[in-house]
């Protein structure tokens, strides 16, 4: 039996799954902090590669699963963007002037905010760069292990 695993792909990228309360679930956090078109251009790039991947061989899925597995995904990048700040800030301020230490406060406070509801000001950026949240990286996945399964019956 055939799975169409575009359409489990659209699916799990697209629906929307929030809820009401006041902090969204992990997978959602992020996702619900972007603009839909963002959203709709990432799960459109992720099916086009499913698509692309369809008629390749193997080695060829086995190649961008190797990709994938070391790309950064953008709770990675805030953090280190985060970390980067702190410590310029607390290096700044102990060194130049204390008042660079509000640098790193406000860098811990956005860091904070993003864990809690998955927005802070880089999201928008680095969602327009079309940087994907783990759970996407994690179903292109699981789409190309679907079509290495389907491939090889």
């Amino acid at each position: 039996m055939q799975i169409d695993s575009v359409d489990i792909i659209r699916e799990l990228l697209l629906k929307d799954t929030s809820s009401n309360g006041f902090i969204p679930s992990s997978v959602e956090r992020v996702k619900k902090n972007t603009n839909y078109k963002d959203n709709l251009k990432i799960a459109n790039d992720i099916i086009t590669k499913i698509n692309y991947y369809k008629d390749k061989d193997e080695e060829a899925i086995e190649r961008r699963l190797n990709e994938l597995s070391v790309e950064w995904d953008i709770e990675r990048i805030l953090e280190l963007n985060a970390s980067i700040i702190i410590l310029v800030g607390l290096i700044f301020g102990t060194w130049i002037n204390k008042k660079f230490f509000l640098i790193s406060a406000l860098a811990g406070a956005f860091l904070l905010q993003h864990s809690i509801q998955g927005w802070c000001p880089p999201v928008a950026p680095l969602r327009k760069l079309c940087i994907k949240t783990p759970y996407e990286i994690f179903t292109e996945i699981i789409a190309l292990k679907v079509l290495n399964l389907q491939n090889k019956c």
